[in-house]
């Protein structure tokens, strides 16, 4: 008997390890007897009847879905949910009753090393651990590898990553939404005819809108694309190219005179009356004409005869009158639109127009001028002060003093403008604070790499630029993560200051807060347009970034970005809309705002607490006006696809510069030039402050001498201590160069150009360590670094400026700063390297025929501190002394027995200082006798000093003077004055069209002593002529007045010709010159004297160093009747320029007085002279054309 095997019912799990699916599906099999096999016991196969297959191997998928299908051989013992239960049951918890207890517990250290379970097989190898311990494992070693990875860069670098590295929490991400718009303030923003402003009315709803719109397009069908509504701004175009606008034109009545005067040609009148049938002109057919022809044509027949005969019915019966019948029809219009398109006219003027270009080499807009036929007569021109005062566009600048600008953002950065405060900072956010001298870029601990990259560009772009009204020369970066003493205290220190002292601010928010800022920043913006007189908002452009293409010349856009109103200008926008745009944005800005829609109030937006909704904007907020073409970066950076043509190279181009608005110059503000200039004359190179060129002085600060050379920073208490390592000096000619001889150290021609390496040691002096003492570390350790100057002679040529300039490019090896110093203004780090051995002779040093020929040469004496003099060459005579200073006289007499004589004169009020410098001086050329100076190394040199009133015969006989012969120069041996005061000089201009005083330093000043002759002649005339310039002598004030060079053509400014423009300058200097007298002693205000230049006295000339007179500007005010000998007070010359009336002989007079208009002299006559002389009132005459009036002018001698 055999046995048979049948699947009687099945178990089938799932479950997942490791990721891995594991599947088991488990038969119950039940024996069956058969009678045809012997009783025989065998392996029955339990999977399939394959035989072979090997019992090992798992069942397939086929298998199991052909054990579903054989119903017949299951026993349905249960239903399909307990045999669920009982496979999931057997999946999860069967497994462990056939697993040691041993083998569920897991590793645990406090227990104790955990025993291996090895079991022996046959083969002697330890089997796999059980399930348990292998899950465990498989669990581990999933997470083990991120160990040995190091961490991902958005984890490293992002700003979630940087909070997560301080050990702060972050809180989850908050569901993002679509952000809602922006809506418009109640009320529509609009003016009346008048132009007047008027209480905000209430908008129309969108369905009224929609309505005139569709409206609109109706009326443009009917009447050829034209409407009668006014059109907006931007439909405004030329004359020429105007669409045609439809008009009303009345039909005459038919009444019995008019109607037959106007036919009274016509011999018959054809009556058409139209019938029921006939409503339409296409119903007409060819034979209908027949009728009007003068003779028929032949007919088709009878049919054509049954037709004519048929006579159309009438509605009405034939009246007597037809006029009566016709005036009382109700469908006849008494008015038709008539449209005329002028094309043919049009047409031929634009042929005319072509031909006169082609054959004119004017512009066509010069042509269009010159064919003008208007009458300028009746137009009357308003001062800029009542223009200022009736249009505020004159106020609204697009920046402010202080303004602080938050950039912040991921994708499209947002930069906007902020309260100027600590409140307004943030440590993941960066800043940029801009003041008229200073720009800070400060970055936050946690901000992100594209915000500081952002800010680093707009901070680049304002200091190159100048944009924003600031004048920085530099960049200061603040880095928040630094922290304030990693060299950056100053920087610190300042920045606190500008924002009124420091304060605690806000800590970084979410990580995501960067992407929902730019979107609920970009849902606030709000843009307007100027229609008519009224702003409309532009729907398309509302909430969301701005575009370019949205920018139309044609048109005057209003921008609100919260915290900044703008009036964007096109250039091709009507001066009416500008107008309006400028009023409507003031109504606008005055109303305040309303952010109630929005999730973020622009204004304040990391600040919930401030409302959304207020009815006045802060004060450091901006409301400014923008020209197309002129934005700044402020503005364009609110735009997603401004372009950036920063790097695109250009062609100049040939258009003629935009005008600006004329503006009423005010006389400058003389409290502000009162206060003393304490500005250092110090050099920074490549960061390095050298101060003048001597750095710290470490002793003078051990001795508590107050006197500290060098640069000494207080605040972080240490300095720079600069130590000179070399000095060669290369004199340049136009083709070569070469190197000057050690004899030659310091020796300078006027007429030469010279380069000067400068190789020097950067030491850190007065640094501290930690027990408070100086440190003596620092000493002989520091930095080498090289400076390279290009000093040019006032006689040089231009192509030897630029040798010079060009060799120093090529003797730069280290890459070091480059300056160019002119001969008499050398700073003081220039005079520190020779050491009081500088000297300038007259001539150039190849040509021998130029220097001084004669036994005699005399120097003059600069400079105020010992190691820093420097002697300057004037010509041998009397002219060149002065009572203030020091001169050296060199005499060479008995040279060729090697014999010279060095007599250092003292004036009788030199200062001590200056006595100093001459003396070290005298030593220094005793010591070097160079060549140049007619000197040797075998002569013996003595020196010799005299007093100003006790000169030697030798003196008088070298000066080419009588002995005690002081006229040719302003002695003040007698003078009981004290002149313990340095002089100060201002440039007085107009050329940036505001008139202004810029103060002229010396770059060699000091602040330790006096100094008698800090400027010279060329500042006054090396300038742009007429210049106009404000001495003062501390005991009077001078104003200088240049000259008219006659070979320069005269120049036109936009207010009127240049005299016109000189004498405004003359007259706003004077009234400054006036105040300034004023704030100085208020008490008893000091006198104020004109100069003409070419003719000054002594009593100005002496006021400098040395001085040339100039014989050709001499010539030229000599002309003009200025004198040497006239004395002028300022004050009685200003009221003659203020004086606006004059009588008939004096307006008669040839030249005209000054400050007189010669093109308006009858306006000068009081009313009663002008009409005793014109024989009219003055209203009457300036209602007359313009020609008339000359014509009136010319006969009275007033043109």
């Amino acid at each position: 008997m055999y046995e048979a095997t049948m699947f009687t019912d099945f178990k089938y799990a799932e479950w997942q390890i490791g990721g891995l699916t594991r599947v088991c599906v488990e038969f119950k099999t039940q024996a069956v007897e058969s009678p045809e096999l012997p009783k025989k016991k065998r392996h029955s196969r339990r999977y399939s009847e394959d035989p072979e297959r090997h019992k090992t191997q798992p069942i397939t998928v086929k298998e199991v879905q052909a054990a579903q299908l054989s119903p017949e051989t299951m026993t349905k013992s249960s239903s399909i949910s307990e045999r669920l239960a009982l496979l999931h049951k057997s999946g999860e918890e069967e497994w462990k009753k056939r697993v040691s207890k041993e083998d569920l517990l897991p590793d645990s250290k406090e227990n104790g090393e955990a025993k291996e379970k090895v079991v022996k097989t046959n083969g002697g190898l330890p089997r796999p651990q059980s399930i348990a311990e292998r899950l465990q494992l498989l669990q581990a070693h999933q997470q083990h590898w991120k160990g040995r990875v190091e961490s991902k860069d958005a984890e490293q670098f992002t700003v979630e990553g940087k909070i997560k590295k301080a050990g702060k929490e972050v809180a989850p991400p908050k569901q993002q939404r679509r952000p809602r718009k922006a809506r418009p303030l109640s009320g529509t923003f609009k003016l009346p005819d008048d132009g007047k402003e008027n209480k905000p009315k209430t908008q129309k709803t969108p369905a009224a809108m929609l309505a005139g719109k569709q409206r609109d397009e109706v009326e443009a069908k009917i009447y050829g694309g034209s409407t009668t509504t006014t059109p907006s701004s931007s439909d405004f175009t030329s004359e020429s190219e105007a669409e045609p606008q439809p008009t009303t034109v009345e039909v005459i009545q038919p009444d019995n005179e008019g109607f037959t005067e106007f036919f009274k040609s016509t011999t018959t009148t054809v009556s058409v009356v139209k019938t029921e049938k006939s409503t339409a002109v296409s119903e007409l057919k060819v034979s209908d004409f027949d009728i009007l022809t003068g003779h028929a044509k032949p007919t088709l027949g009878t049919l054509g005869e049954q037709k004519r005969s048929i006579k159309p019915q009438r509605r009405t019966k034939l009246s007597a009158n037809p006029l009566k019948a016709l005036k009382a029809r109700s469908d006849v219009k008494s008015e038709y639109i008539e449209i005329r398109t002028d094309v043919a006219e049009r047409e031929v003027k634009r042929i005319k127009k072509e031909k006169i270009e082609k054959e004119s080499t004017f512009a066509s807009s010069a042509l269009a001028g010159l064919a003008s036929t208007e009458d300028f007569s009746s137009v009357s021109l308003r001062k800029a002060s009542e223009a200022a005062s009736s249009d505020a566009s004159t106020q609204l600048l697009p920046y402010k003093d202080l303004m602080l600008l938050h950039v912040k953002g991921r994708r499209n950065v947002q930069v906007r403008l902020v309260e100027p405060s600590p409140s307004s900072l943030t440590s993941g956010d960066v800043y940029v604070l801009v003041t008229p001298k200073d720009i800070f870029l400060w970055q936050g601990e946690y901000a992100n790499v594209i915000e500081k990259a952002k800010a680093t560009e707009i901070s680049q772009i304002i200091q190159t630029k100048r944009d924003l009204g600031s004048k920085a020369t530099s960049v200061t970066i603040i880095d928040e993560e630094k922290g304030e003493f990693m060299g950056q205290y100053r920087a610190w220190k300042n920045f606190w200051q500008h924002l009124g002292g420091r304060d605690k601010y806000m800590d970084v928010g979410p990580p995501e807060e960067d992407e929902s800022y730019e979107y609920y920043m970009t849902e606030a913006n709000m843009v307007y347009k100027v229609q008519d007189n009224s702003l409309v908002p532009l729907e398309d452009y509302w909430g969301i970034a701005p575009k370019v293409e949205m920018l139309d010349s044609t048109q005057v856009l209003v921008f609100d970005f919260g915290s900044e109103l703008y009036v964007w200008q096109g250039r091709q926008s009507p001066l009416q809309s500008r107008k309006i745009g400028l009023q409507l944005a003031k109504q606008l800005w005055d109303t305040g705002y309303d952010y109630s829609d929005c999730d973020v109030n622009p204004i304040y937006p990391l600040d919930k607490n401030k409302p959304k909704k207020c009815n006045q904007r802060p004060p450091w907020a901006l409301l400014a006006k923008i020209f197309e073409r002129m934005e700044t970066v402020l503005f364009r950076n609110k735009f997603q696809d401004w372009p950036d043509d920063s790097r695109i190279i250009r062609v100049k181009d040939v258009e003629k510069d935009q005008k600006t608005e004329v503006v009423e110059l005010k006389a400058f503000d003389a409290k502000m030039m009162v206060a003393p200039n304490k500005e250092k004359p110090y050099l920074v190179f490549e960061g390095v402050n050298v101060g003048r060129g001597t750095g710290l002085d470490s002793k003078a600060v051990e001795r508590k001498d107050k006197r500290i050379e060098g640069y000494y920073d207080k605040i972080e208490r240490r300095g720079n201590k600069i130590s000179t390592l070399s000095v060669v000096t290369w004199h340049v000619l136009e083709y070569e160069h070469s190197v000057l001889p050690k004899q030659s150290f310091g020796q300078f021609h006027e007429g030469d150009t010279y380069v000067v390496r400068w190789q020097f040691r950067v030491e850190a002096a007065e640094m501290k360590d930690l027990k408070g003492n100086i440190s003596r570390r620092t000493v002989g350790h520091g930095k080498e670094k090289c400076a390279y100057f290009f000093w040019q002679g006032s006689q040089s040529t231009i192509n030897e400026k630029g040798a010079s300039a060009l060799m120093t490019v090529e003797l730069d090896e280290e890459r070091g700063p480059q300056i160019r110093v002119v001969q008499g203004k050398e700073p003081a780090v220039f005079l520190h390297l020779f050491q009081s051995s500088m000297l300038i002779h007259i001539g150039k040093r190849e040509d021998e025929e130029t220097n001084t020929q004669g036994s005699y040469k005399l120097y003059c004496v600069r400079g105020e501190e010992p190691n820093e003099g420097c002697l300057v060459e004037v010509p041998c005579s009397l002219q060149g002394l002065r009572s203030r200073s020091s001169l050296i006289l060199l005499n060479l007499e008995k040279v060729k027995k090697s014999q010279a004589e060095i007599i250092v004169w003292h004036g009788a009020k030199s200062a001590p200082a200056n006595r100093k410098v001459a003396t070290v001086a005298a030593h220094k050329l005793q010591d070097s006798r160079p060549l140049e100076a007619g000197l040797n190394e075998d002569m013996k040199v003595i020196i010799t000093e005299m007093e100003e009133g006790d000169e030697s015969k030798l003196f008088w006989k070298a000066l080419g003077a009588k002995q005690d012969d002081r006229t040719s120069y302003n002695c003040q041996k007698d003078d009981c004055k004290k002149y313990e005061y340095t002089p100060r000089l201002f440039h007085l201009t107009s050329q940036s069209g505001v008139f202004e005083a810029n103060e002229l330093l010396n770059p060699a000043r000091s602040e330790k002593f006096f100094g008698p002759f800090p400027f010279l002649q060329s500042d006054l005339y090396n300038v742009s002529q007429p210049a106009l310039f404000l001495f003062d002598n501390h005991t009077e004030v001078y104003l200088w007045q240049g000259f008219w060079p006659e070979e320069e053509e005269e120049v036109h400014y936009g207010t009127g010709s240049a005299k016109i423009r000189w004498d405004q300058d003359r007259k706003l200097a004077m009234e400054t010159v006036m105040e300034y007298c004023k704030e100085k002693n208020s008490k008893n205000p000091l006198e104020a004297y004109i100069i003409n230049a070419g003719v000054e006295p002594i009593s100005f000339t002496n006021l400098f160093p040395y001085w040339y007179h100039r014989i050709d500007v001499e010539e030229i005010n000599m002309k003009e009747g200025k004198r040497k000998e006239d004395v002028i007070l300022v004050k009685d010359v200003l009221a003659q320029l203020t004086k606006s009336r004059y009588t008939l002989e004096e307006l008669m007079e040839r030249p005209h007085p000054e400050g007189v208009d010669p093109k308006k002299l009858e306006a000068y006559l009081s009313n009663e002279d002008f009409e005793k002389v014109l024989g009219m009132s003055k209203d009457d005459f300036y209602l007359l054309p313009s020609w008339k009036q000359n014509n009136i002018k010319k006969e009275v001698g007033l043109f």
